[in-house]
């Protein structure tokens, strides 16, 4: 339940840091224990009118973020909702977004890769096998980061305005996500289209791990055809890290690499962070 009184009771609203499809981020700082905060602020009047407008799911997105407790997921601390707009407390990331570093860096070498897929995978696997939650949309945009030292950070996954709870090996047919990041069989509708499952967000970390390998986007042929290494940006990647992404980018989702897969993959068992020894073996 939202705390008692309005947000401006509880938090103080500051200055604007970024905009979202539907509504704003704010800076703000909670009144009673100072921390400061990310605020998204929803003006459901101003979007009532616009046909993908949907306050529920909204509500539901901050509702869902809220029972989530991980290091690599952005935390929801408190939801106002009133007639005139919905507004969401979230922990505050200071460095911007993987988009952004990736701008930045171009690429990355493989060990550098490699601690970023540990703390995406560790993210995912909470999702799916502690939660039973689909992101459905993961992409660079959508995962925050922060700078804990030189050319090291910490990613935290946000953006669950298209996440769906499934349970176990749950079946889903709604077309949602973005077009570069999007496995083959949540497109594949009709007489074939047997829907899909938590297996998407595999396909989409793939794509991910492709493009801070490389500095590029996979083929677009990828769906249909299957992942192409150009010579250009592969020439100095490991064999075992073109497996991995392969295994992520398997056309057929019956026989995609599942998240167990990805952490007990030899590319991955190469160099594993202190803090995910234990968790890795717990997975495998």
């Amino acid at each position: 339940p939202a705390p008692e009184g309005g947000i401006t009771k509880h938090y103080v609203i500051g200055d604007h840091v970024g905009s979202g499809q539907f509504g704003e981020v704010k800076r703000g700082r909670c009144k009673a224990t100072g921390q400061e905060v990310a605020i998204k602020v929803i003006n459901k009047r101003k979007f009532s009118l616009d046909p993908n407008f949907d306050d529920a799911s909204l509500l539901t997105e901050a509702q869902v973020m809220k029972t989530i407790n991980h290091q690599h997921i952005v935390r929801c601390h408190d939801v106002f909702n009133t007639p005139d707009e919905l507004c969401i407390v979230m922990e505050l990331v200071r460095d911007g977004d993987l988009f952004d570093l990736i701008k930045k860096e171009r690429c990355f070498e493989e060990g550098r890769a490699r601690r970023l897929l540990w703390q995406l995978i560790i993210a995912v696997d909470h999702l799916h096998n502690v939660c039973n939650i689909a992101h459905r949309d993961l992409k660079p945009e959508n995962i925050l980061v922060s700078a804990r030292g030189d050319k090291d950070y910490i990613l935290k996954l946000t953006d669950f305005g298209l996440a769906k709870q499934v349970t176990g090996g749950g079946v889903m047919s709604t077309v949602c996500g973005t077009p570069l990041y999007l496995a083959p069989e949540v497109m594949a509708k009709g007489p074939h289209g047997k829907g899909y499952t938590k297996s998407v967000d595999l396909w989409s970390i793939g794509v991910i791990l492709f493009i801070l390998l490389s500095g590029g986007l996979p083929d677009a042929s990828v769906q249909e055809t299957g992942v192409r290494f150009p010579e250009a940006q592969f020439r100095f990647i490991t064999k075992d890290a073109k497996d991995l992404i392969k295994q992520m980018l398997t056309i057929n989702p019956t026989g995609r690499i599942t998240v167990q897969g990805v952490v007990a993959h030899p590319w991955m068992q190469l160099e594993v962070p202190k803090e995910y020894e234990a968790l890795s073996q717990e997975i495998q």
